[in-house]
């Protein structure tokens, strides 16, 4: 675990309603890490995290059209900053996906971005996201996301592994 590391399946994720068990079991919005997504034969990127709506057979949707990505999140890096902010959010505009999100694990914002947006609106306490199409939106605890992963890099290097 670094401060490059991202574990967002330990994000604090809650439905709005207040739902006990795991939150994204009844939307239809499919979140998957590492997933590469083809926007054109020639224009493939591989954010850290995505979600997408599937199609009504159960499979992947295409790409391609305007609109089909929901989420791409990508946690920031000394490496990866400049690509991530300069190159990848341009594109991710371009092809219209629903929400970009860069996150600072080191300095804690999340800088959220959508298609038409100029500037990111950048969120530190508590954030909320509506899947496409559903009606409950889930509610995201940075706070308390941000300081668990504090603790747990802190366990990481006083060579301690922290408990998931």
């Amino acid at each position: 675990l670094s401060m490059n590391t991202l574990p967002l399946a330990e994000l604090p994720i809650s439905p709005a309603s207040g739902i006990r068990g795991n939150p994204l079991a009844r939307y239809r919005t499919s979140i998957i890490s590492a997933f590469a997504i083809l926007f054109s034969p020639r224009t493939e990127v591989q954010p850290d995290l995505v979600a997408f709506e599937l199609d009504q057979d159960g499979s992947v949707p295409d790409f391609t059209g305007p609109g089909r990505l929901t989420l791409a999140v990508e946690a920031l890096s000394p490496t990866t900053a400049r690509v991530d902010q300069y190159r990848k959010r341009p594109l991710f505009q371009k092809f219209r996906v629903h929400e970009y999100w860069i996150v600072d694990v080191g300095n804690r914002p999340i800088a959220r971005w959508r298609p038409d947006d100029e500037e990111p609106e950048v969120l530190l306490d508590a954030m909320t996201w509506r899947p496409v199409g559903e009606a409950e939106p889930l509610q995201l605890d940075l706070t308390a996301y941000f300081r668990d992963l504090r603790a747990k890099m802190e366990h990481h290097a006083h060579g301690r592994t922290a408990l998931a």
